[in-house]
């Protein structure tokens, strides 16, 4: 059988009821035993957020490192992209692939895109609140009382009853929307071009590197067993 018939890819992770675990998908012929050293590509930016590519890329090269793979230094693989005037973005056909993995010296590549980046947003908003009181109603009573032989009149406020108030005053509250990172992200093969993982993923966190750094670890967790230090490579 040829290598493009045996490319069919089965599903490693995917638990559809919740936005925040990921969808990973394998190649099951994968010989993942050759992948030692790998680059990470810069991730495409999400629309408007400049910078959020940079910063999720980051963070995938710092988990890459724990899983023990030897990871190309990001200013590097930008220095040897510029000298050899290669752009990347989107799709790597297998001709691109094995031409970056000669420039690089690395056996997969990692590319992705940032597919939802929020920072925090602090809304204020205004409850109208309504205020009730009461206030007395006060008549004022003279009353006659006889002292020493002698009627003598007094006067004394009393109280005949209420009248309710009502007034209404805008109160101001804060609601925080949390941060949002959602991220999809593949490794390549530089002999083949051929996509060895694909996942994606998104978290809400109370940082937006922190919500990177989630996706980042859902995504390689669920390809651990691919990774050089389970398999003995790397201690």
């Amino acid at each position: 059988m040829s290598r493009a018939r045996a490319f069919p890819l089965f599903l490693a992770a995917a638990l559809f009821g919740c936005a925040r675990r990921p969808i990973v998908v394998l190649k099951p012929t994968a010989d993942f035993s050759k992948i030692e050293r790998v680059a990470v590509l810069g991730f495409d930016d999400f629309p408007r957020q400049r910078g959020s590519g940079a910063l999720v890329s980051s963070i995938f090269e710092k988990r890459l490192l724990a899983a023990g793979y030897s990871v190309v230094e990001r200013r590097r693989v930008d220095d040897l992209l510029s000298e050899q005037k290669l752009s990347v973005s989107g799709a790597v056909d297998p001709k691109l692939a094995r031409k970056l993995g000669r420039v690089l010296g690395v056996d997969a590549l990692i590319l992705g895109s940032v597919t939802d980046f929020q920072k925090a947003v602090h809304e204020h908003y205004t409850v109208p609140v309504s205020d009730v009181r009461k206030e007395p109603i006060i008549k004022r009573v003279v009353r006659r009382k006889k002292v020493d032989d002698q009627w003598v009149e007094t006067e004394e406020d009393q109280i005949i009853g209420h009248n309710t108030i009502r007034t209404t005053r805008e109160e101001t509250h804060t609601r925080t929307i949390q941060p949002v990172v959602g991220v999809a992200v593949r490794m390549v093969d530089v002999d083949t071009g051929e996509v060895l993982w694909v996942g994606s993923t998104s978290h809400t966190a109370l940082a937006t590197d922190e919500a990177a750094e989630d996706v980042a670890t859902d995504i390689l967790d669920s390809v651990k067993h691919t990774w050089p230090i389970m398999r003995g490579k790397k201690k």
